[in-house]
């Protein structure tokens, strides 16, 4: 079965982070001033050799969609993909698909993929991919697409404000254990996530330590006797299961191993609701820590 008020901005973020905790500090070191506040920031003018904000936007990206409405760029869209359509400013708008975005005359189509090398030049041209597989990956995407929708200033306001939010949920873990974590993403057969994605980024933020990242490579064809210690699985959902469907994966799964269901949008998860997906992972990590540091206790 294979699955279907935020924190003030901070200036320092503490060393110990590892992974994809540096991505936040990578986050500071590329945008302006600590001292600046988002909101200095989204009034200044942009740099010289910024690329020009798109004034007609054709989106085939749902990802795409959901940071046009994130970033309150939806005035300048001018025609959806058949996804897009069902999100609420766009329910008006033309449907197209990637052969008829150009007769909208767009300066600027949002795609998932780029277009192939024997795609018309005129939508090549204008394309620009915006999907993500990891949270560096997401914060460079906004900030790319988000400058051609809103601007550099104010694109660079909007991550700033999340990479601060996920560098200060990292920072709650200084001097704590980190719990093994292993995600997995499907059974029949067993299916782990992969070193490198968002499953694996919230993890190291929130607190564990992906046995996938530590590894380095894809766990395939491992099973729970040859991990090693695990001490929390972590089910990665696109959509919340069933209690049908959990109890499926808890037949394939470790009963000496505590289970958490996790269900996130890769599409979307990047873009909306990313700090409360961590938060609530924190607080699952802070909760197997108390479990095991009370087994570790002597008793009285």
């Amino acid at each position: 079965m294979r699955a279907a008020g935020r924190p003030e901005l901070v200036c320092s973020v503490p060393m110990l982070l590892t992974k994809r905790h540096i991505l936040c500090i990578a986050v500071f070191s590329a945008l302006s001033a600590c001292s600046e506040s988002a909101e200095d920031i989204a009034l200044q003018p942009a740099p010289l050799g910024s690329p020009a904000m798109a004034q007609r936007v054709v989106s085939l990206s749902r990802s795409g969609s959901r940071l046009i409405v994130a970033l309150g760029a939806e005035a300048g869209v001018v025609a959806v993909d058949r996804a897009s359509s069902k999100l609420v400013p766009f329910q008006d708008l033309p449907v197209v698909d990637l052969e008829g975005a150009t007769s909208f005359s767009p300066d600027l189509i949002l795609v998932d993929d780029e277009p192939s090398a024997g795609a018309p030049i005129e939508l090549r041209r204008v394309a620009m991919r915006v999907s993500a597989t990891s949270i560096d990956e997401a914060l460079q995407r906004i900030r790319e697409v988000g400058g051609r929708l809103v601007g550099e200033a104010r694109a660079t306001a909007f991550v700033r404000e999340m990479g601060s939010a996920l560098a200060t949920i990292g920072g709650m873990s200084h001097g704590e254990y980190r719990p093994k974590v292993v995600a997995v993403t499907g059974v029949d057969p067993l299916m782990f996530a992969g070193p490198h994605g968002f499953s694996t980024d919230l993890i190291e933020i929130a607190g564990g330590e992906s046995l996938a990242h530590t590894r380095n490579h894809d766990l395939s064809g491992l099973d729970f006797e040859t991990l090693g210690t695990v001490d929390l699985v972590l089910v990665v959902t696109v959509q919340a299961l069933s209690h049908a469907e959990q109890d499926t994966f808890r037949r394939w799964l470790p009963s000496s191993i505590p289970i958490h269901f996790f269900p996130i949008d890769p599409e979307t998860i990047w873009i909306e609701g990313i700090v409360e997906a961590t938060t609530h992972l924190r607080e699952q990590i802070v909760r197997r820590n108390d479990s095991l540091r009370a087994a570790r206790s002597p008793s009285p």
